[in-house]
């Protein structure tokens, strides 16, 4: 994200995001459903954050390269340092998707339907999921930090409903990484 606009603790300005798409293969639950095309994506942000500790934040994106639809976002999220080398970072965020997008991720089409015997699905815009996620920072100099990322994510409404999920997934969804972050 870049600061067009930045006064008193509100930010706003263009963002830019990366959708990492799916894959068929790489889960037997997406047999017959074919792959979704990871892609850039752009969009507008506005956040107010009155301290480096804590932000609310709003963001708006769309693919670039492909159909896919609009996701909109809205969270905020606050950090507690415990030392000067470990903070602990709390996100809480959702989101809503329009018709486009939900059908590229949940619907289910009717080529799909015969290819992976569940039944057609065509979901219209709504909210898409609520996140929740706890970051670990670990800082290892000025510009070096090592973080550990849990999650879980609660799909609703559409994305819930979809026969991909009721049949072969799960509403809620936990995840956890490990990530090396240089900041310049």
């Amino acid at each position: 994200s870049y600061n067009v606009i930045h006064w008193s603790g509100f930010n706003l300005g263009p963002v830019l995001d990366w959708s990492d798409g799916r894959r068929e293969r790489a889960s037997s639950r997406l047999s017959g459903f074919g792959n979704v095309e990871p892609a850039p994506q752009a969009g507008v942000f506005a956040e107010y954050a009155p301290s480096d500790l804590w932000r609310l934040y709003v963001r708006g994106k769309r693919s670039l390269l492909h159909r896919s639809g609009i996701v909109a976002e809205t969270g905020g999220e606050f950090d507690v340092p415990a030392t000067k080398w470990l903070v602990f970072n709390t996100k809480l965020s959702g989101s809503w998707a329009d018709r486009r997008q939900l059908q590229d991720f949940y619907g289910v089409s009717a080529a799909q339907s015969v290819a992976s015997g569940l039944p057609a699905y065509r979901p219209h815009g709504s909210a898409q999921d609520l996140v929740a996620e706890e970051t670990v920072v670990l800082l290892l100099d000025d510009h070096l930090a090592l973080n550990g990322v849990f999650s879980y994510r609660r799909l609703l409404a559409e994305a819930a409903a979809s026969p991909l999920v009721r049949q072969r997934g799960e509403r809620g969804q936990f995840g956890y990484g490990v990530v090396l972050v240089y900041h310049f």
